[in-house]
Formats: C-alpha cells, structure tokens, sequence
C-alpha cells in the first residue's frame, strides 16, 4: 500500500512554502502582470522580514535575560554558602566576623570594589579594611549586581552607584514606584513590574544621627550635588538591596526574594510582596 506524504516542514523546500528560520509561513505571490505587482510583492517581503528580525530580536533578549538571571541565581546561592553554619545549617547566617566570612568580605567583596583600605581619623593614617569595623553592604550588592550585568560599576558606597543611576552613567536606570493609594495615603495598589536584578535603595540616618535621602525625591536632589566618587570618602547615608527571586506562593500570592548585607552583621534574605517592597524602599534601579 502506497502513503502519500503531505507538504510538512520536514520535507524538501520545494515540496512546502514554510520559513523554516522563524516557523511562518511565507507570503503569497501576487501576480497583476505589471511592475504595480512586483513592488506589492517587495512590500510584503521587507514587512515580513522585519516581523521576523523583530521576533529573532525579542527572543536574543529573552536568552540574555535568563542567562542574567540564571548569573545572579547562582551568586546569591554562593554568597548564601558563604555565610551558611556548615555544622548547624538551621542556625541563622553566620556574622561578618567569623573567619571564613571575614576573608570573604575583605579579600572578595571589599576587593572586587577597590575598596582596601581606610583612614583612620583617629590615627591620622590609613588602615586595611575590616570586616567588622567597615560597612559592607554596598559590595555586597554590587557583588550580585556585577553577576546580573557584568557592565555595572560596583561601589562600596551605596551613594555611588545610586548616583551614577540618577546622572546617567550606569547600565542601570532609576525608577520611582507607581503606586496608587487611598485617602490616608497607604498603598492599595502597585503597578511597577519588579524582577530579578533590580535594587532597591532607601533612606537612613548615620551614627550620629544624621539623616541622608529618604524619599525618591530627596535621592535624586542629591544626585545632582554629585559625589567625589572615593569610597573612602563619606557620601550621603543610604542603604539598598536587590531582587534576586522572584516566588509565587501556594496562596498564589507572588513574592520577591530580597538580598543583601550588614543588616544585624550579617548577611540578609528575605521576602516581600510588591506593597511591602514600594512601603520599605524609596525606588529602584532597574533595566
């Protein structure tokens, strides 16, 4: 008995008229018999071919943004090692003083940022830095964020980085939250789209009790007072940390996972819908 095989896209080319570098189907010829005919026919290719550049396009975009976020996935879950209890899992982060903790921080996250020493102002000199004595939180960040963007320009100062953010000289762009409230100002709604990658900045007051930025725009006023950019400088005080999840819980609630440092000495991880992220911070940096 004799099978007679329909046109199919696993076929000769001649036997079927599929695209076979998108998938769709190319055009029909239009046949008028006149030259009317022949650039009705150069029209629908060029439309065709840009749907199609446009489609190969959006998916290379779709591979980089997995592959983003597969890079920062993989660091988050190598800084979590880092500050984990081998002996005692269930314990809690290990502190920025512990010895291995200690050499990660110095050697790695102070490092990767160019951030090696500091003068001491009691001494009149320059000491190395310490893991104990000199805040980390920034290098941490900017540790996850270089794993999403390998273009960002890590800082051991949060200021830094949210500044060249607010100037124009980063990978990263500023946003302020679109959120909708009610007549006593709490937020009933939020329409911003957060996503692995983006940090979340805020506000805090120094030892001394002085305030920096606290709202976004505070943040972006002190952006355009610049910064000297030396890490061993003070900037304005500041705080941030970055998305690294993003998690659709069994109430089918979806939760971001929130990753970042010398919160309590330690290393942070927590979760938080978008209302609780658009009332704890004062905006984001975001690709």
């Amino acid at each position: 008995m004799a099978y007679t095989q329909k046109n199919s896209p696993f076929t000769s080319p001649e036997s079927s008229s599929l695209n076979m570098s998108t998938g769709n189907p190319d055009p029909p010829e239009i046949d008028t018999g006149n030259d009317l005919g022949s650039i009705i026919n150069r029209k629908i290719r060029e439309r065709k071919a840009e749907e199609n550049e446009a489609l190969i396009q959006e998916n290379l975009e779709a591979v980089e943004n997995m592959n983003a976020e597969d890079s920062l996935a993989m660091e988050a879950g190598r800084m979590m090692n880092m500050f984990t209890n081998t002996e005692d899992p269930e314990s809690g982060w290990m502190p920025e003083g512990g010895a291995n903790q200690k050499e990660y921080i110095e050697n790695e996250l102070f490092a990767d940022v160019g951030y090696t020493q500091v003068w001491d102002k009691d001494k009149q000199e320059y000491r190395p830095v310490d893991s104990t004595r000199d805040a980390w939180s920034a290098a941490a960040v900017s540790k996850l964020a270089t794993a999403f963007d390998s273009d960002f320009q890590g800082s051991a100062q949060h200021a830094q980085y949210i500044n060249d953010a607010f100037q124009g000289d980063s990978v990263y762009t500023p946003d302020k939250f679109d959120v909708k409230r009610n007549l006593k100002g709490e937020i009933k709604q939020v329409n911003t789209e957060f996503k692995p990658g983006d940090i979340l900045f805020t506000g805090r007051t120094d030892s001394d009790g002085n305030p920096g930025p606290q709202n976004y725009r505070e943040f972006k006023n002190a952006a355009k007072k610049g910064w000297d950019g030396n890490p061993t400088r003070d900037g304005y005080v500041s705080h941030s940390d970055i998305i690294t999840d993003v998690i659709v819980g069994e109430d089918g609630v979806t939760r971001f996972r929130v990753q970042g440092g010398n919160i309590g000495n330690t290393l942070t991880t927590k979760t938080y819908t978008a209302e609780e992220l658009a009332t704890k911070y004062a905006g984001r940096l975001t690709k």
